[in-house]
């Protein structure tokens, strides 16, 4: 049996999953000061954790927000690891000298106290405000300007035995209940890894989400417990922010879709389907593998944050929004075949209404059997004489164009949003009286009579058509009101059932 770690410093490791990106190139490799060399003889380098260019800070670099008495920091060292799912996670580890917790826990108590409220200062600076630093370098990125730097985070506390001595487990839940609420520690029961703790020794092993106390391990143990939070923070912040932008976007559309029940087109659904997509595909990178020799630390450190049940929780979301999706699919078949049928029978009655129209205007005009002979010589094309046939000719010649439109209203895309419809409708009403009346103005103060009878007629069938239209929206909406009240008069039902 190995013996137990005795001499050495007090170690405190942070391990903050953050917001960066790092796009410039780095070499595959252990980090300094801790012990993963083994993995990388083992294992493929596009599986494991590597180390990226970070700034070097001395001991006297270190200091807390408040002074915390009986702590000396021996020495510091900041990592910036990169991950095989491509997040960086920042990882600091302090050396102190401080009282065995066989005295008293109060100074490393102040200690996880003080990291976990982003306490620490490095020069005088936040750990936030290092890390917004890195930006700017070329090589570094921000994913979400909007979110935190540090998205996620776990600290472990790796504590020397005194000889063969037994710290009281009493100490041991104090320091690992930091950050809990009050009353859920009462509620919590801590994980104790079987393999780290040992009744015959004075090794052990207590896990809490946000804090980790290893006491009297070897220090390859305690690199391996490392190598899990890392992997495990980044997981977990990965997860949760990719189940909040997912309810970002279904909130997004719930709310700009929520006055248009059974009018989505399939353009409304494009923008919820591509970046859902993206999401699932970012998911797939999310969860690390474990390759540490203590596996049961891993489970209980995962089970403690509550990593297993995330993916449940975002793959059950995902195949939800698919199934919606795929219900509205069909909805928008059906109303889109309704649509064509209906148009359809609106162009065949178009068609005989045209049919009618022109079999008329040919009858007129070959009755009259206008020729050359006819035509007085002494008018201008462009004489006031004309100015009556230049009006009826306006109107037959915009009335087909005018029917066609009508016709084909409802198959516009935003024809399907009854404000801008009647909107549409309005502008054109308003046009149409403006051109009636801007034509008997012409009449008025003009010679040319021709050119005011053009207006008039582009007015007329400009007014026919808005007032076509505005009926048309009138009618829809009537029919939108009883199929939300009647839905409604459902659920009410279902409801007193």
């Amino acid at each position: 049996m190995e013996q137990a770690r005795a001499d050495g410093p007090v170690r405190v490791v942070s391990a903050l999953a953050t917001d960066l990106h790092y796009i410039g190139q780095w070499t595959p490799g252990s980090p300094p000061g801790l012990a993963w060399d083994w993995l990388w003889r083992l294992y493929e380098p596009e599986l494991l954790i590597g180390s990226l260019p970070a700034p070097r800070f001395e001991a006297s670099d270190v200091t807390f927000a408040e002074a915390i008495a009986n702590i000396k920091v021996d020495r510091v060292s900041f990592l910036l690891l990169r991950l095989p799912s491509d997040r960086v996670v920042c990882v600091v580890v302090l050396d102190l000298v401080a009282p065995s917790p066989l005295v008293t826990v109060a100074p490393l108590s102040a200690v996880l106290e003080a990291l976990l409220n982003d306490q620490i200062r490095l020069r005088g600076e936040p750990l936030d405000a290092v890390l917004v630093s890195l930006l700017d370098e070329p090589e570094w990125r921000q994913e979400g300007w909007r979110e935190p730097m540090v998205l996620d985070q776990h600290h472990l506390l790796f504590l020397p035995c005194a000889g063969d001595s037994h710290v009281n487990q009493a100490s041991l839940a104090e320091l690992t209940a930091h950050g809990i609420a009050p009353y859920q520690s009462l509620l919590l029961n801590f994980y104790q890894p079987s393999g780290l703790n040992e009744a015959s020794s004075a090794r052990q092993a207590w896990v809490s989400p946000n804090v980790s106390v290893v006491y009297g391990h070897e220090r390859e143990v305690e690199d391996n417990a490392v190598y899990s939070a890392v992997e495990l923070v980044s997981t977990a912040a990965h997860l949760r922010r990719t189940l909040v932008q997912a309810r970002r976007q279904l909130l997004h559309f719930q709310e700009r879709t929520r006055t248009e029940i059974g009018m989505q087109a399939r353009n409304d659904l494009e923008g919820l389907a591509d970046n859902m997509g993206n999401l699932e595909f970012e998911f797939a990178f999310a969860t690390q593998f474990p390759l540490t020799r203590i596996p049961d630390y891993h489970a209980s450190l995962a089970d403690a944050m509550d990593v297993p049940s995330q993916p449940q929780a975002l793959r059950s979301l995902f195949e939800s929004v698919d199934r919606s999706l795929r219900a509205e699919l069909v909805a928008i078949d059906v109303r889109e075949r309704i649509a064509e049928e209906a148009q359809r029978s609106l162009m065949t009655v178009a068609g005989a209404i045209l049919v009618g129209v022109g079999i008329a205007v040919a009858f007129v005009i070959g009755f009259l059997g206008i020729n050359a002979v006819e035509v007085n010589p002494d008018y201008s094309m462009w004489d006031d004489h004309y100015a009556p046939i230049y009006l009826v000719a306006a109107i037959f010649g915009l009335a087909p164009l005018a029917l066609l439109r009508l016709v084909t209203l409802w198959s516009w895309p935003w024809a399907r949003d009854l404000r801008r419809t009647r909107l549409v409708g309005a502008a054109r009403i308003v046009t149409g009286v403006v051109a009636v009346l801007a034509g008997y103005i012409v009449d008025r103060l003009s010679s040319v009579l021709v050119i005011g009878a053009i207006l008039k007629g582009v007015g007329l069938v400009l007014l026919l058509l808005g007032l076509v239209t505005l009926a048309a929206t009138a009618r829809e909406g009537v029919r939108k009101r009883k199929a939300l009240m009647a839905m409604r008069g459902d659920v009410d039902g279902d409801n007193h059932s």
